[in-house]
């Protein structure tokens, strides 16, 4: 299981893909313990967070689940529209964004944390 992602800068913001592919020659049972699929967070060069998804976010509490097959993925995409946590667009700078994905596995030594994270660093 591979995660891998990038951006692109559009008018309205930063266009934020990632994909989870499954790279074993077998296929893979993954659970989402809840409509909240991943987590996007954003910080800036001095370390502070600037966007988090999930903040002011209502997600279902059901379980979801996915039967990924060898060579499959699963695709997102978010954009942040350069604002920060107040409203306020964000002057230039460097700023790195951490995607984590909330998927659990049948067999918890084919999917660990490790491999359900993805960091970009970007500038705007």
């Amino acid at each position: 299981m591979k995660l891998v992602g990038g951006y692109e800068k559009e008018s309205n913001g930063i266009e934020i893909n990632f994909q989870l592919e499954n790279m074993l020659n077998n296929s893979v049972s993954l659970t989402f313990p809840s409509g909240q699929q991943y987590e996007i967070y954003i910080v800036n060069d001095g370390g502070e967070e600037v966007y988090r998804y999930s903040e002011d976010r209502f997600f279902t509490m059901a379980m979801m689940m996915k039967q990924l097959e060898p060579g499959e993925r699963l695709s997102w995409k978010e954009v942040w529209n350069y604002t920060n946590k107040a409203g306020q667009k964000l002057t230039n700078g460097q700023y790195k964004v951490y995607v984590e994905l909330k998927a659990m596995a049948d067999d918890p030594g084919i999917v660990s944390r490790s491999n359900l994270q993805l960091t970009l660093e970007l500038n705007i």
